[in-house]
């Protein structure tokens, strides 16, 4: 595959069965890098990964790298791509910066048990300190990122949509409950039911328009996808392209973006999430196969159950340890845009481990 020529605009969205990575081209080799996963196969970060099959070098070219929150399955090797992407401002959801939140990392970043993506977190704001890094603390309607096509004269920006104000209250209370006393024994990171934080993307592309919903949620009237909705600041029009909020799931669902925010040939991609029951499931593919004109998810659902006679189970299960399935490889599904065409459209290619939603549960 080819780099993007300068008036190209491209959204890459990478997916194994645990993790999510976003890569946006504005133009002219200015590069976004929207959360972090590693490959399933090499273990390096697919952003990462992919600037090599480019031939591109991100330290001159990434000029930004946004978290959207702090759950493993977004934050995989995201110290290493703050480390290698020099030239890049970090931004994260306003809240991170709370004395609450450091103090929870610190606290659970040397635990021995597997944490929910703590210490890796602490691990970029520990290189964030130590190297005297630009960051940026984003809430709703707050620009991120910005270009301008020299040869179109076209501005293609990315903005932040979320959190809202009532989501930042809501996620610092949180987590200034749940830092440890002293003295007390610190086991696994308690993650919150819903996700408080998480950082939903608009980018604007002349008069087209992509929406990333990241892992945001519906939650109530002031936060979640209704903050957005209501807010009369954010960027206006409706998208072509969206990247399904928290892995296609149906708590990230609400009726009005599908019909405020998106158009009627909107192009749905989802990520997917092998843990537990998995996500997307069967209603949610059908529901977002329904609603969207083209629908993709970036991996096949892994079949990969392991099984054991009897005896193995037995130990396992006194020794409580618990056997997931394993992820399928990391795909990816690329839309690219041509400022220079007019009349253009997104143009889609994806990888072969990709499928359409409809056939998700194929196998």
């Amino acid at each position: 595959m080819n780099p993007p020529s300068a008036c190209e605009i491209e959204i890459t969205v990478f997916g194994p069965g645990f993790g999510e990575s976003i890569l946006i081209h504005l133009g002219h080799n200015t590069w976004a890098i929207i959360d972090s996963c590693r490959d399933s196969r090499s273990r390096k970060p697919a952003a990462l990964l992919y600037f090599e099959k480019l031939g591109l070098n991100p330290i001159d070219c990434v000029k930004l790298i946004l978290a959207t929150h702090w759950h493993n399955d977004h934050i995989g090797g995201l110290s290493e791509v703050l480390s290698t992407c020099k030239s890049a401002r970090f931004a994260f959801p306003l809240g991170f910066n709370e004395p609450q939140f450091y103090k929870f990392m610190k606290a659970h970043a040397g635990a021995p048990i597997v944490d929910n993506g703590v210490s890796e977190i602490f691990s970029v704001f520990e290189l964030l300190r130590l190297e005297r890094r630009d960051y940026r603390s984003v809430t709703a309607d707050f620009p991120l990122l910005s270009t301008k096509c020299n040869v179109t004269g076209v501005t293609t920006t990315l903005t932040a949509l979320s959190p809202s104000h009532p989501d930042v209250i809501s996620f610092v209370r949180y987590i200034g409950s749940k830092i440890p006393t002293l003295g007390a024994n610190i086991g696994r990171p308690p993650a919150p039911k819903s996700n408080d934080l998480s950082v939903a993307t608009w980018l604007q592309v002349g008069s087209s328009a992509a929406l990333l919903g990241a892992d945001l949620e519906e939650r109530e009237a002031s936060g979640g996808w209704s903050a957005v909705l209501a807010s009369d600041t954010r960027p206006q029009g409706k998208a072509s392209v969206f990247k399904a909020p928290h892995h296609g799931s149906y708590n990230g669902h609400h009726d009005e973006v599908w019909t405020r925010m998106l158009t009627p040939d909107v192009v749905a991609i989802v990520t997917p999430w092998n843990r537990n029951r998995g996500l997307p499931n069967r209603n949610d593919c059908l529901r977002i196969g329904r609603l969207a004109t083209q629908a993709f998810v970036t991996s096949r659902k892994s079949n990969l159950t392991p099984r054991f006679g009897q005896a193995v189970t037995r130990v396992l299960r006194d020794a409580n340890i618990k056997i997931r399935r394993a992820d399928s490889p990391t795909g990816r599904v690329t839309l690219r845009f041509d400022l220079a065409n007019l009349g253009a459209t997104w143009s889609i290619d994806r990888s072969e481990e990709s499928c359409q939603v409809s056939n998700y549960f194929d196998g």
